[in-house]
Parts: C-alpha cells; sequence; structure tokens
C-alpha cells in the first residue's frame, strides 16, 4: 500500500487504513485564538445578536467575504490592466487618460 499524504506529511498509519477499508474520515480545523479590543467586541456582539449567529460563524464568514473580496479586486485589477494595454493609445488619444 502506497503511503498517503496530506501536503508533505504522511497521514497516521490508522487513517491510511481507514481510507483504505472505505472509511469517510472528516478533517479537522485547527483553532485559533482572536484577540479582540472593545470596539471588535461590541462589533462582534452586534452580529452575532443580529443574525443569531456564533463568534466563530461570524469570523467565518468575515474572513470568506474578504478572501472573495480580494479574489474579485485582483480580476478586475488583471482585467483592467488588460484594457489599458489594449485600447490605452486610443484612450490616450481621446484624452481620457
Amino acid at each position: 500500500m502506497s503511503i498517503l499524504r496530506m501536503g508533505s506529511l504522511p497521514l497516521p498509519t490508522v487513517l491510511q487504513k481507514s481510507l483504505a477499508n472505505g472509511i469517510e474520515v472528516i478533517p479537522l480545523a485547527m483553532a485559533f485564538t482572536l484577540r479582540t479590543d472593545d470596539e471588535l467586541e461590541a462589533a462582534l456582539d452586534a452580529i452575532t445578536s443580529a443574525e443569531g449567529i456564533s463568534r466563530q460563524d461570524a469570523a467565518r464568514r468575515a474572513i470568506l467575504e474578504k478572501a472573495q473580496r480580494d479574489g474579485l479586486l485582483e480580476r478586475v485589477e488583471v482585467s483592467g490592466a488588460a484594457m489599458i494595454e489594449r485600447w490605452g493609445a486610443v484612450l490616450d488619444r481621446l484624452g481620457s487618460v
């Protein structure tokens, strides 16, 4: 049997055997500490109360939304650069760049 890996680390033998036997394995997420100040505490309390979600869910949503916005911003920047590359001379002649 080949050694299964998660990234560069080999999976524990018991996990490899479970996977080989068709047992579904649900990966566990890693916990971390989020240090807050009064402003963040107030914002978390407002969000969790208004939306009826946990603090963990509020933090998770904020992180995922930020990642999505950053990805969109990057795509817009790349697209804008491509348009300037393609149409820059025309825009210069029109006086809009």
